[in-house]
């Protein structure tokens, strides 16, 4: 149960600080066990958590975020969900060390090391590349693993390429930044994650139902997620297939909205989410004329002209 998981990971904990020294990345929530434990108001995500295989994964969107003393009791509670009540060993890479002082004052124990076979639990940046795949198998055989990093340096320093971390566990540390702030911590009841937004948006353009809360509020959040989710080179992936096929079903259906000077497209809506899927789809696919398979009053006939108003609200 994640909503269990979630609150073994929140306990004693209403607030966080990402005031920590460093400037945090946003996270995509995109993996069917996946959960948010850090929300904006505009429902961007700084720490997040997962179950992948047989492990758990705890994720941050800075590195600082996982050594800092306002963070201490959320810490200590991952240690201990990552570890699962093994009441194993936890290794912390050198570059994290600052932990194992926080960890000390909660009473568990912890030393700098390298990942071997013997741990329960690893910590770690998500800036070593080598050790993706150890990592991966680390997890998926049982394992713990706390990771926290940025993509927004290596994005600025490398424009037009896709700037996600290429650890997979249903969550990717995207390459936007925002200003560190705090946060309430994630409570109980219904919460946006992209795969809920995407099945409540699908539903809708089926069913042709009322546009309502909550997928009313989380239309822009899903649209720019759409983007960023197309962006993961992760093309060989069954769960990125999958819903890469749902997004591509769902334009199939409803079609691409008609966008002219008499017919302009407001920012948060039904139809703005659909030509953010059809462009982002559309440098996706070799044959993007597959994405037009509804033809009825309304909807555009290749080749589609976008106006754009600068003024439209």
């Amino acid at each position: 149960n994640l909503s269990l998981d979630a609150e073994f990971l929140l306990r004693d904990v209403s607030e966080l600080d990402l005031v920590t020294g460093g400037v945090p990345s946003i996270l995509l929530v995109h993996g069917a066990l996946s959960f948010p434990l850090c929300l904006d108001s505009s429902y961007r995500c700084f720490l997040a958590a997962a179950r992948y295989g047989r492990g758990r994964v705890v994720v941050a969107t800075h590195e600082s975020q996982l050594f800092s003393p306002k963070l201490a009791r959320f810490l200590l509670n991952a240690v201990h969900w990552l570890d699962a009540g093994r009441k194993g060993l936890v290794s912390v890479d050198a570059s994290l060390k600052k932990l194992c002082s926080l960890l000390s004052q909660g009473g568990v124990k912890s030393q700098v090391s390298q990942l071997t076979g013997d741990i329960s639990v690893y910590c770690c940046s998500s800036y070593n590349d080598k050790e993706v795949e150890r990592v991966h198998a680390f997890v998926a055989e049982g394992g713990g693993l706390l990771i926290g990093g940025q993509a927004w340096y290596w994005a600025s320093q490398n424009r037009g390429k896709a700037a996600v971390a290429k650890y997979r566990f249903g969550l990717s540390i995207l390459g936007q930044s925002v200003q560190a702030a705090k946060h309430p911590a994630v409570g109980s009841g219904e919460h946006y994650h992209f795969r809920k937004a995407l099945a409540l948006f699908n539903r809708h353009v089926d069913k042709h139902e009322e546009l309502k809360a909550p997928l009313k509020d989380w239309l822009q959040r899903l649209a720019q997620d759409c983007a960023a989710f197309l962006h993961i080179p992760a093309h060989d992936c069954p769960a990125y297939a999958s819903l890469h096929r749902l997004l591509t079903k769902v334009l199939q259906r409803s079609g691409i909205p008609q966008v002219s000077r008499h017919c302009p497209v407001k920012s948060n809506s039904k139809e703005a989410v659909l030509l953010c899927m059809a462009t982002e789809l559309s440098l996706t696919m070799t044959d993007s004329a597959a994405l037009v398979q509804k033809s009825a009053a309304g909807i555009c006939a290749l080749p589609v002209t976008v106006e754009i108003d600068g003024t439209n609200p």
